[in-house]
């Protein structure tokens, strides 16, 4: 693929966001932790994506004279789980039909419902050219479709000036429009939410319980293995497998720990809980847990 008077642009899809230098990739990226190369990589690196697992990383790389322009997190689903977007009718009628949807292209943050860049590049002709890219994948792979999961605005208009479907969903979300402190969020609502609240909160108390709030450096290894141990009970009492696996937690506390917070619930001395937040100026991704 050439542009007039430009140099060649090459597009092609890689084994993994490992395989891309962390520099070149974290250029493009939006700045969030879960679309960095050490949060990407180190899925790859755990096996908490890959072999066995449904999702197959094959990410979308645009160079130009070597450089990277573009990038798209993609990946190859055989199945539906861990995206937080339900499709499970869609695989239904293909099957009614006796055809087969899966498996799919899918480029999203695995297990991350986040709303993000998805088409990696400031150049709009570069994500339009992305987003061309994509379904000449899916057919070229003979796929049933291919989803962009939690776009952004910008990735999204790139689509949509495509002809992409658009799929809405819906999200609840918190955001602070300059509250200073607890108090003042809950003088803002009414006398019968805040006495609730307040009620709430003082059950909780009254129990006994209380709450650490850990950051970076401050989390011992003891500390992941009892949350780690929170997480895989919390799968286990809903009759599911976790999607993260403890390499996973033991990689991102050394390369992304300044981003993150863990809470543990503690009462008479005994931890019975955990929580754990991925953070850049904003809740990211949470996975708790209770012993």
């Amino acid at each position: 693929m050439t542009e007039a008077g430009q140099h060649e642009i090459t597009i092609s899809l890689s084994d993994g966001v490992r395989e891309v230098a962390q520099p070149e990739w974290d250029a493009l990226s939006d700045g969030s932790p879960q679309l960095s190369h050490a949060f990407l990589s180190a899925l790859e690196r755990s096996g908490s994506v890959g072999e066995g697992t449904g999702w197959e990383p094959m990410p979308l790389l645009v160079r130009r004279a070597g450089q990277l322009i573009g990038a798209v997190p993609l990946y190859l689903k055989h199945h539906s789980y861990g995206e937080y977007v339900f499709d499970w009718s869609w695989a239904e009628a293909y099957a009614q039909q006796k055809m087969a949807y899966y498996p799919k292209l899918i480029a999203a943050i695995p297990f991350t419902p986040l709303t993000g860049a998805r088409l990696l590049s400031p150049d709009p002709l570069i994500r339009q050219t992305m987003a061309h890219a994509l379904l000449e994948c899916m057919a070229q792979l003979e796929l049933s479709s291919v989803h962009v999961l939690f776009p952004d605005d910008s990735s999204a208009e790139s689509l949509e000036q495509l002809g992409w479907a658009k799929r809405q969903g819906m999200q609840f979300r918190w955001h602070n429009p300059g509250f200073a402190s607890f108090h003042d969020f809950l003088m803002s609502l009414s006398h019968d939410k805040r006495k609730k609240i307040k009620q709430e909160r003082r059950k909780v108390q009254e129990a006994g319980v209380s709450c650490r709030r850990l950051c970076a450096t401050e989390i011992t290894e003891r500390d992941w293995d009892f949350f780690y141990k929170c997480y895989i009970n919390t799968y286990l009492e809903h009759r599911s497998t976790p999607y993260l696996t403890k390499a996973f937690f033991e990689e991102i506390s050394l390369t992304l720990g300044e981003h993150i917070l863990m809470v543990i619930a503690e009462r008479d001395g005994r931890r019975i809980g955990a929580a754990l937040i991925c953070l850049m100026g904003r809740a990211c991704m949470v996975a708790t847990g209770a012993h």
